[in-house]
This record gives structure tokens, C-alpha cells and sequence, in this order.
């Protein structure tokens, strides 16, 4: 059966360019903060579903915060062994991104983190397949273990992370875990912490979590989502910029990211209180890398957390869901978004081609 717009309310808003401070107008042909709040309680709210110009036309937008490239490919010496253990059968596979820093820039932050570490697997294997703003001190270490990953890493007003696969392998009834391994899952070790943060297989498959670091506002966010999935089936990231304009009101847009980490797509949408109720919802639009329709964003935001539903032209075609921390009042660098996303209705999209 088909699903509506109408059945959700309110719609989706057009977020077209802007200035990073709440409720003024922009000479770049942008919307202010209350055209965004009108456009929450327009039916359907203006967007369509049909193809856009590539990244909605707002090239500029989308490289304010490093969201027009794609994050930076790893080659990693571990890939063969990585990719017997997928092809065993009954393995599990997890899309991991843990990113570490300040979520929200700062540019007042002049002290060095460091956020130095590893990850690892109790049994199975770790594939890193991307970095998220390494500079030049940062630097992964040579790997020798399919089992784990070492990196230096130190931040200041930003942030760094990677994206990681997780595969665990299927247990039969003469194999167990790692009796020596504290837990039978994915551990990670930071040097800006104490302790390890110890997660289980069963976490990996539906992950989001903040871990306060301290007084500075240093924060760990972790996200993963699990990729095995049926044939034709797609999941993955959503990493972007969650960027208030006034209270109650703000835009986001960013990234949909492949099971590999790649680029598959781009986000554009507006979050606030809807003015017919006062519910707390958000409304977004997702096309390819070419501009191609996707889908539309129908969901509710509150208290750091997002959830979604991904509809098209069929109806229902999957769920998102993360995390998210919003810009300070007046700050001219955008919040920041994390989250998974997961088909739950599988096929070939109108463009030939089935999302990573």
C-alpha cells in the first residue's frame, strides 16, 4: 500500500543557502529562520519527488562544512583476510564510525587532545575503509593483526574518526571466544580515557552513543549499523551538519554514506516545532550523487536524537536514526549529525542502481 505525505502532516522544507546566524536574511539567495518555520506547516512544504540539480544547486552550502567530497579512502593491508572472513558462512558484518573531538567546531579550543588508541576484535576481523579529518599528525600504524587497528590522532577545535567494518564470524559447537578477550565484541581504546569502551556484536547492530570526555566538551560519538543484509538490500552512515537558525528551528544537510564508506547521496531538510501542534519534526530530502530522486525524510528530533522514516514513490522504503548536537546561538559553524540508515523494502531504485 502506498504511503502519503499526508498521513505524516506537515512536510518538507526547502532549505536553499543561508548565513550561519539565526533568523537574518543572506544575499546568497537563502531562506531565513521564519520561511523555514512557515514552511513546516506547508503540506508537502514544497519538495517533490523528483530529480534536483546535483547537491540541490548549493555547492557552496554543502563545502562550508566539508560536505561535498567524499571521506578519504583507506588501503588496508588487512583486506583479504577481511574479506575471507565475510565470505564464511553465517558472519555478520557492522559499518562502525566512532568519531572523537569537538562534534560542534570551536574555534576557542587552543588545547591538544589526544585521542590516540586502537580498535579491536575479540575474534573475526576489522577493516578500516575510511578516515575523518586526519591532518597531517595524524597517521594509522601499520597493521600486522587483521584484528586490530592503531592510529595517532589529536584534535583541538574539531573532530576526527574513522569508518570501520566489523565482521564476526558465526560460532559452531567447538568454537568459543577469545577466553582471554574482556568481552566478544569490538574494544576501544583512547588515550583520552581512562577506560576502554567495550561494546558487543549484538551492540554493532543498531549503535548510537555519546560519551562525554571532559570539561572542554570533547565528546566520543559512536555509530554503527549492522550490513548484512538480504540481496539488494542497502545501509549505512549519515554524517552532517545539524544547524539551528532560531529556537525551535534549523536546517540540516550532509551525507548518505555506503556500507563501504563511500559517498552514495546527499541530505537536505529542516527540523523544528511544527506551528499546528508544537511536535518536534523534521522533513528532508535525499538524492544521488547525480542529483537523482531518492527519497523523502519524515521523522521527529528531540533530546540529541533523530528518527526517521525514508519514504519514495512506493511508499515506505526504510528507517534512519542517529544522533545529533546543535550549534551554540549566534556560532557561525554548523552542528553536527550522525546516524544509520537501513532499507526494510529492497529493490532496484529508479536509477538502475541498489544504495551500498
Amino acid at each position: 500500500m502506498k504511503t502519503t505525505l499526508r498521513r505524516y502532516g506537515a512536510a518538507l522544507a526547502v532549505a536553499l543557502g543561508f548565513v550561519l546566524t539565526a533568523g537574518c536574511s543572506t544575499d546568497q539567495g537563502g531562506i531565513t529562520s521564519q520561511e523555514a518555520q512557515q514552511r513546516l506547516a506547508q503540506d508537502n512544504g514544497g519538495y517533490a519527488m523528483v530529480d534536483e540539480v546535483p547537491q540541490f544547486d548549493q555547492m557552496a552550502l554543502f563545502a562550508s562544512q566539508d560536505l561535498d567530497v567524499e571521506l578519504p579512502a583507506v588501503t588496508d593491508a588487512m583486506e583479504p583476510q577481511v574479506q575471507q572472513a565475510m565470505a564464511k558462512p553465517g558472519a555478520r558484518a557492522y559499518v562502525v564510525a566512532a568519531v572523537w573531538g569537538q562534534m560542534t567546531p570551536n574555534p576557542d579550543i587552543r588545547t591538544v587532545t589526544n585521542f590516540s588508541g586502537s580498535l579491536s576484535v575479540s575474534r573475526g576481523a576489522l577493516w578500516v575503509r575510511r578516515t575523518i579529518r586526519f591532518d597531517r599528525e595524524d597517521h594509522l600504524i601499520a597493521r600486522t593483526d587483521p584484528k586490530e587497528v592503531s592510529f595517532v590522532s589529536r584534535t583541538m577545535p574539531h573532530h576526527d574518526g574513522l569508518v570501520v567494518t566489523v565482521v564476526e564470524p558465526a560460532l559452531d559447537s567447538t568454537q568459543g571466544s577469545d577466553p582471554n578477550a574482556s568481552s566478544d565484541g569490538l574494544t576501544i581504546r583512547l588515550a583520552a580515557l581512562s577506560q576502554p569502551i567495550v561494546l558487543s556484536y549484538d551492540d554493532l547492530a543498531h549503535l548510537r552513543r555519546v560519551i562525554e570526555v571532559d570539561d572542554l566538551g570533547n565528546r566520543i560519538v559512536l555509530v554503527a549499523q549492522e550490513v548484512t543484509l538480504p540481496a539488494g538490500c542497502g545501509a549505512g552512515l549519515l554524517r552532517g551538519s545539524w544547524h539551528r537558525l532560531m529556537s525551535g528551528v534549523g536546517i540540516f544537510f550532509g551525507q548518505f554514506v555506503g556500507r563501504s564508506g563511500a559517498v552514495s547521496g546527499m541530505i537536505l531538510g529542516v527540523y523544528g516545532r511544527r506551528p499546528t501542534d508544537g511536535k518536534q519534526v523534521m522533513f528532508g530530502k535525499y538524492i544521488s550523487q547525480t542529483g537523482a530522486f531518492r527519497g523523502l525524510i519524515v521523522g521527529e528530533y528531540g533530546e540529541g536524537h533523530f528518527q526517521a522514516k525514508w519514504l519514495d514513490r512506493d511508499g515506505e522504503r526504510g528507517a534512519l536514526g542517529g544522533l545529533y548536537v546543535e550549534n551554540k546561538p549566534g556560532r557561525k559553524t554548523g552542528g553536527y549529525f550522525l546516524g544509520g540508515w537501513a532499507q526494510t523494502a529492497c529493490g532496484i531504485d529508479d536509477d538502475g542502481s541498489v544504495p551500498e
